[in-house]
């Protein structure tokens, strides 16, 4: 008899707070190029009004999505729930 399947690790809290309200991969890459979508516009405003900067921190945002994405497809692909 074999042994069954290792249960995929449990999520570190960043990535469980990354994938907060996430349900898909498709919605987590979604997000990911919305916040890119929005740094590139906030470069492109800031050449006008300098205070556009700030929307760049979403540049963070995309990165934190990207590490989900990743984390969760090299720990088993599991992305509903998180249980």
């Amino acid at each position: 008899m074999s042994a069954p399947p290792p249960l995929p690790p449990s999520p570190p809290l960043l990535i469980k707070l990354g994938m907060w309200g996430l349900t898909s991969r498709g919605m987590a890459q979604a997000f990911l190029g919305g916040c890119i979508a929005v740094g590139v516009m906030s470069l492109l405003v800031a050449l006008v009004f300098p205070w556009a900067l700030l929307g760049t921190f979403t540049f963070m945002s995309a990165w934190w999505y990207w590490a989900v994405i990743r984390w969760v497809d090299r720990n088993g692909g599991r992305w509903p729930g998180f249980d």
